[in-house]
């Protein structure tokens, strides 16, 4: 019923203001909303922080329900923030990883079909050391590069990370988000479980509470906000 009424009023408040999403702030909350957002200092910061996650951060309500911008109060920005910076490590490291060793095949390529130019160019540091130079000649023309083995060959691409929609429900972050791998899913799921235990306001420790409104706390906020 939330999620079909938010797409009514989205779709309905889309017609009325005709406003790009730049002007989010102009526009009502959803219905069921519990009155926290991000404040804009902070949600610029993400933006401009991990530019590739939040490219859809400005795009109009009837392209992504990123527009609304992050529902939940400051007090997450921190998990968000570290959640963001190992996605982005994680997919940047694999373009790096794979241009290395598609760098390092070619060679072992070359270098089996009796040209050593890319050997020696690769390992130029060695030259002024026949030993060392010897040792990873043997090691290349060894190589079983058809292997199943060989751990140097480039690995499957991670898709780049796009949120579509972060938000608080039933008191905890959910980040849902569009490409990825395993190992990304796991990093949301802990993100999503440690919000579970920081206040939602101020970020101190805090625990999730009943009432109105299912929200995670601190002793301190749950006095005023619950």
């Amino acid at each position: 019923m939330e999620d079909d009424l938010h797409r009514v009023q989205r779709c309905l408040l889309n017609i009325w203001t005709g406003k790009p999403v730049g002007d989010r702030y102009l526009l009502l909350p959803p219905i069921f909303d519990n009155g926290e957002f991000m404040n804009k200092e902070l949600d610029d910061a993400l933006c401009a922080k991990y530019p590739k996650i939040f490219v859809e951060r400005n795009l109009p309500m009837n392209q992504t329900c990123m527009c609304w911008g992050f529902d939940h109060g400051d007090g997450w920005y921190n998990i968000i923030d570290m959640l963001c910076s190992n996605i982005q490590h994680t997919i940047d490291q694999r373009i790096e990883n794979n241009e290395r060793d598609a760098k390092y095949v070619a060679m072992v390529r070359s270098a089996q079909s009796g040209d050593l130019t890319l050997f020696n160019d690769y390992y130029h540091w060695a030259a002024n050391n026949e030993k060392t130079l010897e040792h990873y000649r043997d090691e290349v023309l060894k190589a079983d590069i058809g292997g199943v083995e060989f751990w140097r060959m480039p690995k499957e691409e991670i898709p780049q990370v796009v949120a579509e929609q972060i938000k608080e429900k039933y008191g905890t972050l959910r980040f849902y988000y569009r490409g990825g791998n395993e190992k990304i899913s796991g990093m949301v799921e802990m993100a999503e479980s440690m919000s579970g235990v920081t206040c939602e306001v101020c970020g101190s420790v805090g625990k999730t509470r009943g009432g109105g409104w299912v929200r995670t706390l601190c002793d301190e906020h749950a006095e005023s906000k619950v």
